[in-house]
This record gives structure tokens, sequence and C-alpha cells, in this order.
């Protein structure tokens, strides 16, 4: 063994090890599950973790099998498929060709009892849908849940363009009159993060007054659900969270009721104050696209009369954090 590798195999190790010290013991498994999604653990530090609880034998709770290779993933968020989505909602599917065609990795492990069984799902063809649209047609085609008791849930993420020979990320999206592919402009930023920071507040709000309400309308839940999905594209932190409005609505369903009392469903008085947190952290940081330091880069793309010139604003962000640095997973392999 080469001893740079060696050397680099112990870093990463004691990274690990350090990762998990910080880490409060956990009693449950479901404490664990709970614990690596909402603290963003990866997925390295999450199976130790497990492990050194004594739940080794259950690590297949964060595992998934990848398509055609039969391979094992460890993936805490292996349940949510990504739907690549402009600020209309669009979807676009992954650069470079942006065909809308959804497709997901894994999969999927329907338990036998609860419906049809292990099987290859998807891809599904949401060219031209809105993102609620596109999601409404994944879960219905997916409609049962897998061996861990979770549902195929959707997960959206900003979609954008990475230059092969740069490797510059330019923000696309569709223009909804002729269905073409455009760059983002400072205009189109500056006016985007303005109506969405009026979004953020009107979904806090509406977080607030669901939490004390007694008659909350199945409407109002999911328009919850589908506002902080799209609302919070591309943001970490909000992974853990849109299963508990989502499970509140299924269960409505089940109960052929069309309203709840929200101050006595106990996932929604646990995980709406919790989403109201992220919007806020959001809003704080300036929202998806602040301008400056650590915004997009943008292209301006000029008529067929000049040459097209290049605009930088910053760098686009990614999905690592809160403060959205490049996130180089995104690129296809």
């Amino acid at each position: 063994m080469r001893l740079g590798t060696f050397l680099v195999g112990s870093l990463t190790l004691l990274v690990t090890l350090l990762q998990i010290g910080k880490v409060r013991a956990s009693e449950s498994l479901e404490a664990i599950l709970q614990q690596c999604e909402e603290e963003n653990l990866t997925p390295e530090v999450c199976k130790t973790l497990m492990v050194t609880n004594g739940y080794s034998a259950n690590i297949t709770v964060v595992t998934a099998v990848k398509q055609g290779t039969h391979k094992d993933v460890t993936d805490v968020f292996y349940y949510q498929v990504d739907l690549y989505v402009d600020y209309h909602g669009y979807v676009l599917g992954p650069q470079p060709d942006f065909t809308g065609v959804v497709t997901y990795p894994y999969v999927w492990r329907g338990d036998p009892e609860r419906g049809i069984g292990t099987r290859p799902v998807g891809p599904w063809d949401c060219k031209g849908l809105s993102d609620v649209r596109c999601c409404a047609m994944i879960e219905s085609d997916v409609w049962d849940q897998d061996i861990n008791g979770n549902n195929l849930a959707c997960r959206m993420e900003e979609a954008f363009y990475i230059d092969p020979v740069t490797k510059e990320q330019f923000g696309v999206y569709v223009n909804p009159v002729d269905m073409s592919i455009n760059y983002l402009t400072a205009d189109d930023l500056t006016a985007l993060e303005e109506r969405e920071s009026s979004i953020r507040q009107d979904l806090i709000s509406l977080i607030d007054s669901t939490l004390v309400n007694k008659n909350c309308p199945k409407a109002t839940l999911q328009s919850i659900h589908a506002t902080f999905l799209h609302s919070m594209r591309g943001v970490p932190q909000a992974r853990a969270y849109p299963k508990y409005t989502k499970n509140a609505i299924r269960s409505m369903n089940r109960a052929g009721i069309i309203v709840v009392d929200a101050t006595q469903d106990p996932d929604l008085q646990y995980a709406l104050p919790l989403m109201k947190g992220v919007i806020e952290k959001v809003d704080k940081n300036g929202g998806l696209h602040p301008l400056g330091e650590g915004g997009y880069i943008v292209q301006q793309v000029g008529d067929s009369s000049t040459v097209s010139t290049v605009k930088v604003i910053g760098t686009l962000r990614g999905s690592l954090d809160l403060t959205r640095v490049v996130d180089a997973a995104v690129l296809l392999e």
C-alpha cells in the first residue's frame, strides 16, 4: 500500500470518528434514522452510528440497490427521487439534455405484503409538466410502501447547465411560450428573489396559523407541502420534513376526512416548526439566489447581431448547505 493512500484512508477514518464523537447517543433505530436525516449526517457516519448502537443487522434501512448493477449503496434518503426544476416549477430533467425525463437510480424494494414487491421503477416523462403534476404522477405509479415503510417521495433540485469546457454553471429555465431553455439573467434573478421572498413570508404565516388550527383543511396541508418543496429546492436541510406533511395528508385520505385538528397531530406539531426554521435560515441568507458574492454565474446572451457575452455575478451555489456552495455531485457520470 502506498503511503499517500494510507494517509488519505487514515484521515477519512479520523474525520468519520470525529463526526461520530459529536453525534449524540441514540437509544432506538428510529431515533438514529431521524438524526441521520435531520442533521444531514454522511452515509458513512450514519452507518457507523447504527453499528456502534447495535443495529448492524438493520443497515438495509439506509441502503438501496442500484438499478442495473445490483450494488448496495448507502443513502439515507434513498426513497427520494430528484426532480430538476426551474423557478416556474417546470421539470427540465438533468443537464445537458433537459428532456424532462425523471429517473430513479435504485430498485424499489416494495413490501410484498403491502404491494407488488421489488422491481425497477421509472423513468417518467415529465416534459412540460409542473413539479406538482410530475410528482403526483410518480407517486401514483409507485403507490406502495417499501420494506422499511417508506413511500417514494419527490425532492426538488435547481436546474442548471454546466459548460463542458469551463465547468461553469448557469441557471436555466423553460420559456412557457415556446418551451425553449433559456439562461437566467441578472434582471431575472432580481425579480425572482423578490417574488420568492414574498412566497417564503406567506409560507411562514401559513405554518404559524396551521399550528394552532383545530380545523385545518387538507388543502392547507397540500399547499404547505407543495410550496415548501418548491421554495426550498436544493436545500439539504429541508429534505427530512416534507414526509411529515405528506403522511398527514395520506392519513386524512385513508380516514376519508377533509379537516384535521393540527394542534393534536404530533407529526405536524413536530415538523412544521422545523420547516419554518429552515425557511427562516434561507431567508436570512438572502434566499436561494442572492446577488453578489455567492450568487449565480449568469450568461447574458446577445441578439443575432451581437456576440454573446458572459457576465459573471458570482459562483453558482450548489446544494451542499444553506450557503449553497458548488455541488460537484450533480455532475453526470
